[in-house]
């Protein structure tokens, strides 16, 4: 069962599971997510365990994402704040059949509205070499500063949701 759907994007999201921590450490461990993350250290089974029994539920959440029932990825979001209702997103498609297709964009944007369910400004630090991902926070507006390596990008609930794109679905 979902915890949220995009029934037009036909994305849903559902929370990550033990059962779901070898796909993800997968994923992650892969060339074509790994070259997109800022720690780009490989990742270990013990290290995947380790991490998946200290998570925090009250600071962040993950969630394994779905694309027409099949699981492609996963999102979330850390540095919950509640005096700024604001929260750190992040995410990447594990499956590289839905890479730099409209796929991926559907779930990012899909996600971005289960964070606006909760919170008023997402923020994230993409690395600049995901011209993809920076684009699509073009697209929706995002304000984007450069940090070095990676730029800075926020992106408040009504400009979200004022943005062409956003409408659409």
């Amino acid at each position: 069962m979902s915890f949220f759907a995009d029934e037009l994007a036909n994305i849903s999201f559902i929370p990550l599971q033990a059962k779901h921590l070898e796909l993800v450490r997968q994923w992650r461990n892969s060339s074509m997510v790994n070259h997109h993350m800022i720690n780009q250290e490989h990742i270990t089974k013990e290290q995947q365990q380790q991490w998946y029994q200290s998570r925090n539920s009250t600071r962040e959440a993950y969630f394994i994402a779905q694309y027409l029932g099949d699981n492609i990825g996963m999102f979330y979001w850390t540095d919950v704040s509640q005096e700024a209702s604001s929260i750190q997103t992040h995410g990447f498609i594990g499956e590289t059949q839905w890479h730099k297709t409209p796929v991926s964009s559907l779930a990012i944007i899909a996600f971005y509205k289960l964070c606006f369910q909760q919170f008023d400004m997402v923020w994230g630090r993409i690395l600049k070499t995901n011209k993809n991902f920076l684009s699509l926070q073009e697209t929706l507006s995002a304000s984007c500063t450069d940090q070095g390596n990676y730029m800075f990008c926020e992106l408040d609930k009504s400009t979200f949701y004022s943005s062409s794109l956003a409408k659409l679905l």
